[in-house]
């Protein structure tokens, strides 16, 4: 018995990895238990371990790899022992993509301005206060007054929507300028000075000076001081345009001007603001004609032809194109000029003139300039850049395009700083028209004085 109780201990001492000195020792039916030092087991002796090869991790590469959408394994090491790779877990706040960590939320493509810094949370712009008449939707750009400026299709762009004609004088729809020009249609006179596309004329659609009719505007709320429009006519006593309140003709022309370019006549109507007026147009002449164009009520006049308009707050002056109206901001230094509508856009420049940030360059205020413009316009899409001169000033230039109301709009827009002053200048229309404005862009940026 106290043999068999020694076997007893050698043979649990065996087992624990401890050497059997004794053949009485053994595990029963004569079988070696691999020693636990032999992490990939034993050869068939169960006795000799079983050497790893040379190198298991030689051609493992552990790269980092989503493990779901919000955890990324990371920091792989290979085991040499198993070839296996060994990661730590990292959680990913933002979510997993791509095999990493994104570094922010993402953002909608609903989002128009992008997104609040670090979050999916859409960036919300106001528009100015000082926009009069909001912003242009999806910019920070103030929306200028619609050229008609109350009175419906004053500018002749969508037929006689708005307007009722009766008798032969003027046609179906209004004369197309272009057409008119490119085949010589009045004594091979140009016309010139209309606005937009298209004017009316008791002339053109018949080629006949003794046809006779009459054209009449929907009422319209008087909401400003002055009522303009733009004419070419013969004199005659039954050739007329009225301004008709309450059945009175309270203003009457008989325009004496027969040969382009368009006249620009002014109307003062600041005592009938708040009443609803009426633009009747009469042609029951057999001899004569008249062409009329732009019919629009506006709180500030602009310049004779050739003439600067001066923004007396910063002292610079820009000769605006013929016949474009010019507004006035509320904020100092910003001014508004727009001309016709083409292709349902309102051709407009903006100035705006404020204070440089300390020692600012006109790089520094172009490079930020350029930034927000990315930011804050839909689709917007560089087309060119390059340096320009201003009145000997070195200036930037920058054409781009993006998409406003979706209308694609093309703008040029020159930036520079000058005595502690940042100016910029944008000219803006439809991308169809960009090219047809583009001189009277040029000429208007290149008049411009600081």
């Amino acid at each position: 018995m106290k043999a068999e109780a020694i076997c007893m201990i050698l043979l649990s001492m065996l087992l624990l990895g401890c050497p059997c000195p004794s053949p009485l020792c053994q595990p029963p039916n004569n079988q070696t238990v691999c020693p636990p030092e032999c992490n990939l087991g034993c050869l068939s002796d169960n006795t000799t371990c079983i050497s790893p090869p040379n190198d298991l991790c030689a051609n493992v590469t552990c790269k980092d790899k989503c493990t779901d959408e919000s955890r990324l394994d990371t920091n792989g090491e290979c085991d040499p022992n198993t070839g296996n790779c060994v990661y730590r877990t990292n959680i990913c706040p933002f979510g997993c993509e791509n095999d990493s960590c994104r570094i922010a939320p993402t953002c909608q493509a609903t989002c128009p301005f992008g997104c609040e810094p670090g979050t999916s949370v859409c960036r919300i712009v106001i528009c100015p206060a000082y926009c009069k008449y909001g912003c242009v939707a999806g910019t920070i750009h103030c929306s200028p007054q619609p050229p008609s400026g109350g009175i419906k299709n004053g500018d002749f762009e969508d037929g006689y929507a708005g307007w009722n004609a009766t008798g032969n004088a003027f046609g179906s729809a209004p004369s197309d300028g272009d057409l008119a020009n490119s085949q010589g249609l009045y004594l091979n006179v140009p016309y010139s000075g209309y606005s937009g596309s298209h004017f009316v004329s008791s002339y053109m659609p018949t080629m006949d000076k003794g046809a006779m009719g009459t054209l009449q505007s929907e009422q319209f709320f008087i909401n400003k001081d002055y009522l303009e429009f733009l004419v070419i006519g013969q004199l005659s006593n039954q050739i007329y345009v009225d301004l008709v309140i309450n059945d009175t003709a309270v203003r009457h022309l008989e325009p004496d001007n027969p040969f382009s370019p368009f006249r620009r006549i002014v109307w003062n109507v600041s005592d009938y603001q708040g009443q609803k007026g009426t633009i009747n147009v009469v042609d029951t002449s057999n001899r004569n004609y008249i062409e009329l164009d732009g019919f629009r009520l506006v709180d500030t006049l602009p310049p004779n032809p050739g003439e600067p308009y001066v923004d007396k707050s910063r002292n610079f002056s820009i000769i605006p194109p013929l016949n474009w109206i010019i507004e006035e901001s509320s904020v100092e230094g910003e001014i508004f000029i727009f001309g016709a509508t083409e292709n349902n856009f309102t051709t407009q420049m903006i100035i705006l003139t404020d204070n440089a940030d300390g020692d600012e360059t006109t790089g520094i205020y172009f490079a930020k300039s350029k930034t927000g413009l990315g930011m804050l316009l839909q689709n917007y899409t560089e087309i060119s850049e390059n340096d320009t001169m201003i009145q000997n000033i070195n200036a930037k230039q920058i054409d781009y395009s993006y998409v406003s109301m979706n209308i694609k709009v093309r703008s040029r827009q020159v930036f520079f700083v000058y005595n502690k002053l940042r100016y910029s200048i944008t000219a803006t229309a439809a991308e169809q028209a960009f090219y047809k404005y583009l001189k009277q862009f040029n000429d208007s940026i290149n008049s411009f004085k600081p």
